[in-house]
C-alpha cells in the first residue's frame, strides 16, 4: 500500500514547517534531559522500526538503535544490499508487513524519496550523499539547549557543496536561519537556493553565532584548501560566544587544525549527543507517540 504521508517521513527539513521543526528540537531538549537522568521515557514501546544501513557511519545509526530500544521500540537492523536489490516500490509494501517506520541511510535520496513513496509509514533519512538532515536537526537541538536559536541564528559553513551544507541550505529555507556558505567559489553550491548566501571571504564568519565544519573533497590534491582551515588563532579573532561544530569526521591538517579541535568553543563532542534525541524525538511524533 502507497501513498505514504510526506510529512510524517522526514526526507528533507524543508519539507517540514517551522513550527513542527521547533517542536521536535524542543523535544529533543526534553529528551537528552532524560537520557542524562537514565529515565527515558517508553513512548515507543510496541512499536516495530527497521534500520537500513547501506552507506558507511556509525553514529547515527547507533544512536537510533540504541534510544529507541531504550524508549521500547523493537528494533531491527536489515542486512546491507537492498538498495539496488530489489525495486522500492516492491521493498516497501514487504517492509510494511513486519515494521511501523524505517531509518535508512542510503547512497541516493531518489531511491529513498521512491521507498517513502511505497512504504506507508514515516520513513527517517539517517544520510543520503544529496543531504544529511538529522546532522544539521542535532545540532540545532544542541543550539537550543544552549537557549540559541534557531530564529536569529547566523551559521557560517566553511566548507564545499556537499550532504552537510545542502541541508544547512534546507534548515535556512524552513527555519529563517541566516547560513553562508565560506569555500571556494568553484565547489560553492549549484542552484538557487533562498536561504544561502555564499563567499571566498573567511572574514564573512567572524560574526557568526555558529561555526560548521565538513571534509574537503576527496578528489582534490590533499590540503588544497589551506585558505579555509578553521585554526584556534581564527576561533580566537571570532565572537567570544562562536559555537563551533566541525562535522566528523574531521581530518587535522585540512579543514581544522589540531589546535582548533582542543579550543573551548570547539562543541561538537556535546552537540552530536543530539544525534539520538532529535531522531528519538522525531520518530515518536511521527508514529504518533508524542509524550511532550
Amino acid at each position: 500500500m502507497g501513498g505514504n504521508d510526506e510529512t510524517r517521513s522526514l526526507l528533507r527539513l524543508n519539507d517540514h514547517s517551522r513550527t513542527g521543526l521547533e517542536a521536535a528540537l524542543d523535544r529533543a531538549v526534553s529528551l537528552a534531559a532524560a537520557w542524562e537522568a537514565r529515565e527515558m521515557p517508553r513512548t515507543l514501546a510496541g512499536a516495530r522500526v527497521a534500520l537500513i544501513v547501506e552507506e558507511r557511519g556509525w553514529r547515527n545509526p547507533v544512536a537510533m538503535a540504541l534510544g529507541a530500544r531504550a524508549m521500547g521500540a523493537a528494533i531491527e537492523t536489515l542486512p546491507q544490499g537492498l538498495f539496488g536489490a530489489e525495486a522500492p516500490e516492491d521493498l516497501g509494501p514487504y517492509l510494511a508487513n513486519w515494521f511501523d517506520a524505517l531509518a535508512v541511510r542510503a547512497p541516493d535520496i531518489v531511491w529513498l524519496e521512491a521507498l517513502a513513496d511505497a512504504f506507508p509509514g514515516p520513513v527517517l533519512n539517517l544520510r543520503t550523499r544529496a543531504n544529511h538532515p538529522f546532522e544539521v536537526l542535532g545540532d540545532l537541538a544542541f543550539l537550543r539547549s544552549l537557549g540559541r536559536g534557531p530564529a536569529g541564528l547566523r551559521v557560517a559553513v566553511v566548507a564545499p557543496r556537499g550532504n552537510i551544507l545542502a541541508s544547512w541550505a534546507e534548515a535556512a529555507d524552513a527555519l529563517g536561519i541566516a547560513v553562508t556558505q565560506v569555500f571556494d567559489a568553484d565547489f560553492h553550491l549549484d542552484g538557487p537556493r533562498g536561504g544561502l548566501a555564499a563567499t571566498h571571504d573567511m572574514e564573512a564568519i567572524a560574526d557568526a553565532d555558529v561555526i560548521v565544519t565538513d571534509c574537503w573533497p576527496r578528489h582534490e590534491p590533499p590540503r588544497a584548501f589551506p585558505a579555509f582551515r578553521v585554526t584556534a588563532a581564527i576561533l580566537d579573532r571570532c565572537r567570544d560566544d562562536v559555537v563551533f561544530i566541525p562535522c566528523p569526521p574531521v581530518t587535522r591538517g585540512e579543514e581544522v587544525d589540531a589546535a582548533a579541535m582542543r579550543h573551548p568553543r570547539q562543541m561538537a563532542y556535546r552537540a552530536k549527543a543530539f544525534l539520538m534525541h532529535v531522531q528519538l524525538a522525531f520518530l515518536e511524533g511521527a508514529l504518533g507517540r508524542d509524550g511532550g
